[in-house]
């Protein structure tokens, strides 16, 4: 059986010069068991980028391997949250909790009932759980999860850490769904602090979430997502995937990601020397000054369509371009930033 292999970004044009702070991804793969038994990964997730609403979201649903339907369950749920969360968010930011729950249920319920009307089967052949996040360009955010899986962050200090992660109350192949009554949950709204959301299903989190904490290896993918192109993130969420598998994972995996750059001086002061230098090619040695010029750059790059060369100059005190391109040479060369029509872009 081919691989299933699901990986993209949601795509947005910018208007009016408005710059587009958020990166978004995700990746789903096929689980090893399920290659054996031929059957389909049961995991959805996506993101989008609302340019109206200014608010970017991620979902993320793992269907229930005992049920039948349940991969359409974890499609429907994740393409219903996500159009709610990213179009109607000045008005569910104003519900309570509760309200938010049953808003949301009542939403992804009213979808299944008409699919499983054209499918003839039942509600709960569908089940599955649900991870989401959404965060305005004025840092107000809401995350809301119901089942398997774990929700972790980056802090706007730079910190990352668990957001939301499910509890097994009853036993440890035992979760909540989306079609359960009454329904439980984790939910958490407000405004600043939060720079990331990193929404994985249970199959990663076994490897990636140690006693409760976030491992070295899922930190530094929470931190390098506020830097890293489409493309170099593809590279990172596949080459994880393909080693989780080797250390044992066999369950359908998926993750989504939705971060800030705004942030990204803070994550670099924040960041191991010697991971920041593999990852960037900084010198582990580098002063603080020198760091300081690093995170200004990011600043200007995050807040503005492009900088450039004079500004640039300015920024990393290197006084003529030929220097500037020596400081940003391995930036560019691990494709953080590019040079491109007398700018530098981010």
């Amino acid at each position: 059986m081919a691989e299933t292999e699901e990986i993209g970004e949601e795509k947005t044009t910018i208007m009016n010069n408005d710059v587009n702070f958020f990166r978004n991804c995700f990746f789903t793969k096929v689980g090893l068991s399920h290659e054996y038994k031929n059957r389909p990964c049961e995991d959805n997730a996506c993101s989008v980028y609302n340019e109206k609403t200014k608010v970017s979201a991620v979902a993320l649903s793992d269907g229930a391997g005992s049920c039948e339907n349940s991969r359409y369950g974890s499609e429907i749920a994740v393409s219903c949250v996500l159009k709610i969360i990213s179009e109607k968010f000045e008005d569910i930011y104003k519900l309570d909790e509760k309200e938010f729950a049953e808003y949301i249920r009542s939403s992804v319920i009213r979808q299944f009932e008409r699919t499983a009307q054209e499918l003839e089967c039942s509600i709960e052949s569908m089940s599955a759980t649900l991870l989401c996040a959404a965060l305005h360009k004025d840092g107000r955010y809401v995350l809301f999860h119901v089942g398997d899986g774990v929700i972790a962050g980056a802090f706007t200090d730079g910190q990352c850490g668990i957001l939301s992660q499910y509890n097994h109350e009853i036993a440890p192949n035992f979760t909540d769904f989306i079609t359960s009554q009454p329904i439980k949950y984790n939910f958490r709204k407000g405004r600043g602090g939060i720079s990331a959301f990193l929404l994985m299903s249970d199959g990663p989190e076994e490897f990636l979430v140690k006693e409760g904490f976030l491992t070295d290896r899922c930190k530094l993918l929470i931190q390098i997502s506020h830097f890293m192109s489409l493309e170099r993130m593809k590279e990172e969420l596949s080459a994880l995937n393909s080693l989780l598998r080797k250390r044992g994972m066999t369950d359908d995996a998926s993750y989504a990601i939705l971060s800030d750059k705004r942030n990204c001086g803070n994550i670099l002061f924040t960041m191991n020397p010697d991971i920041r230098n593999r990852v960037f090619g900084i010198p582990v040695n580098v002063s603080k000054k020198v760091l300081n010029q690093y995170a200004d750059a990011f600043d200007m790059l995050s807040f503005n369509n492009g900088i450039d060369y004079k500004s640039m100059i300015k920024i990393m005190h290197t006084h003529n371009i030929s220097r500037t391109y020596n400081k940003l040479d391995s930036l560019m060369y691990y494709q953080i930033i590019k040079a491109e029509n007398g700018k530098f872009y981010f």
